[in-house]
């Protein structure tokens, strides 16, 4: 295969780290302090943000010194190339590390670079020659930076590794086949020692795996030989860092199994199961805590996907899932550590009607978790709960076209339903795209919060519900049926809820709850007339404010403010700016 390159220009790559703090320095005329600030905490606290002070075309990152007041530019003398697109601090919190690529639209050379926080010196960590990275990470002891890169005068896709302490490079990989590449894809073990990544370095187009040691640099193949037409990929560690997981069609190119290969030597022995004709696994985990693989796979018999799962030390396998009614499959799972089990959905007994199950990890019993469903009903989604005491799910259970929340108690087996009476037309709202309302549960197990149009249909407001009585309350002011939740989460300590709502007569504004009372106070100060409030909250990890940012004091200026969580006092906590604004979502 040949090379692959970026097709995104860096103007429109996300720039996702949240906002902690803002410092501004003096920022040129219709500048902007733009996101990605940081706190590190280690020796004197710095705020690592990134703005276009000097220029409107380059955004360069900053450190400013709470303490001193010092603030220096991380992305060298000369600046940014072009658009700063992302940053990390490293695990020694004396480094940070960032990308950054050109403005001009026909570019698309990213490079990675490495500042030294104390005083701002940087230097290169991507081979000069290379075009651009594809993807980088560093290692968990913060020594190295691992990175994908496409080298235009190869055309080929290959692993580098850059020390971050001074710079020094090496290529990971073996030497490539005409044609041959790294897939972008790899894992960096626990320790810091090892790479795992699939290319296709012998022939074109069969990806084998390889382990490159991170301090040396010396590559072993890891997998068996494979068949023609076969390849292996998603490669992962163990949390114990002493093998390597992976999948590969090694027997078949037609046929997916899981293996396990020995780090030093290289040897490969298969996890998964003896495989019927046309079998494969579809889907695995791994699971630290118990140790052992588990996977969905058409195992026994071509086409019914079934749930299965192998220690990863004596590589014992053991099928999990019960009977299945003809057309049934497994369709997903969740590991519930504190039973020793997995808790899975499948349509066991009616076809296209999913109801969840749980089953020892040992094999044995299998035990339904979910209540009755009317006919055409089924589970949609299920998570647990942080002490794993109760299954929470969403199903069409009483009502094939209306989507409701319920929760089992794990210990005792009762279902209660969570949400309260719906309008016609009313739903548990889920939504895996943009906005995002996920259901979420708070640190000490004992509620539930969650979005739905319970009251006007269309409205989106904010729900709580106790887990053990089932007790509902919304959290919102009674809001318009243009009324929408933004953001939602606890704060550190469980205490409160903090969201952002916005409704067409009130506007947008910032709120907290109180868990147990219901007690509500608004966070946010008067905004300007059709003043912006982002959805983007910062907690306080102690637990005493949240950061939000608002054109409150001046229109069209976008500012960072701190809001006390117990009295709702706000306070300005970014600097004067000239003609610019703070921008959190970048």
């Amino acid at each position: 295969m040949g090379g692959r390159r970026s097709t995104c220009h860096p103007r429109k790559l996300p720039l996702s780290i949240r906002v902690f703090l803002a410092c501004a320095a003096s920022l040129a005329v219709g500048a902007a302090v733009r996101a990605q600030a940081e706190l590190v905490t280690k020796g004197h606290t710095r705020v690592l943000y990134v703005a276009d002070a000097v220029d409107s075309e380059v955004l360069d990152l900053y450190s400013a010194d709470l303490q001193t007041g010092q603030i220096l530019r991380m992305t060298g003398p000369s600046g940014a190339s072009g658009w700063l697109l992302d940053h990390t601090v490293d695990a020694t919190s004396k480094h940070v590390v960032w990308l950054d690529g050109p403005s001009e639209a026909d570019s698309f050379t990213l490079m990675l670079h490495r500042s030294r926080l104390k005083d701002g010196s940087s230097i290169l960590l991507t081979d000069p020659a290379a075009e651009t990275v594809e993807r980088w990470e560093l290692d968990p002891r913060g020594k190295y930076a691992v990175s994908v890169v496409f080298q235009k005068a190869t055309e080929a896709v290959e692993i580098h590794r850059a020390r971050i302490s001074d710079g020094q490079q090496l290529v990971l990989n073996p030497s490539l086949v005409e044609g041959g590449s790294v897939d972008p894809h790899f894992d960096i073990d626990p320790r810091g020692r090892y790479v795992l990544y699939t290319a296709d370095a012998e022939v074109d187009e069969m990806y084998e795996l390889y382990r490159a040691d991170l301090k040396t640099g010396a590559v072993l193949k890891l997998n068996d030989p494979l068949p023609a037409g076969g390849s292996a990929w998603n490669p992962q560690f163990p949390p114990s860092g002493k093998y390597a997981v992976y999948s590969a069609s090694a027997g078949s190119p037609s046929t997916v199994a899981l293996y396990r290969a020995n780090l030093k030597t290289g040897h490969a022995t298969t996890l998964s199961g003896p495989m019927t004709a046309g079998g494969s696994v579809q889907d695995w985990q791994l699971h630290a805590a118990q140790k052992r693989v588990v996977y969905v796979a058409d195992q026994d018999t071509d086409g019914v996907a079934e749930l299965y799962a192998t220690q990863l030390k004596s590589g014992k396998n053991t099928k999990l899932s019960g009977p299945l009614v003809s057309g049934g499959n497994v369709s997903f799972w969740l590991m519930d550590d504190h039973h020793h089990a997995v808790i899975y959905a499948a349509d066991a007994e009616i076809d296209e009607t999913r109801e969840l199950y749980r089953v020892d990890l040992a094999g044995g019993g299998v035990t339904k978790l979910s209540g009755p469903l009317v006919q055409g009903g089924s589970v949609i989604t299920a998570s647990l709960d942080p002490l794993e005491r109760y299954l929470i799910y969403v199903a069409t259970a009483d009502d094939p076209t209306v989507r409701e929340l319920y929760r089992t108690d794990l210990e005792t087996g009762e279902v209660k339903k969570l949400n309260g009476p719906l309008v016609p037309g009313g739903q548990i709202v889920l939504s895996a795209g943009d906005p995002h309302f996920p259901i979420i549960v708070d640190g000490k197990g004992r509620y539930v919060v969650y979005v739905a149009d319970a009251d006007i249909d269309d409205a989106l407001e904010l729900y709580r519900s106790d887990l053990a009585t089932g007790e509902c309350i919304k959290l919102n002011a009674p809001a318009t049926a243009a009324g929408m939740v933004g953001n939602y989460t606890f704060d550190p300590k469980d205490r409160f809820v903090v969201f952002t709502m916005d409704d067409s007569l009130a506007g947008p504004g910032l709120f907290r709850c109180d868990l147990v009372t219901g007690e509500r106070l608004q966070l946010s100060g008067q905004l300007q007339p059709g003043g912006y409030l982002a959805s983007s909250l910062t907690m306080d990890p102690a637990g005493q404010f949240v950061l939000y940012l608002a054109e409150q004091d001046t229109q069209w200026v976008s500012e960072l403010y701190r809001a006390d969580l117990e009295t709702g006092e706000s306070t300005k906590v970014s600097g004067p700016l000239l003609p610019g604004d703070v921008v959190l979502d970048g």
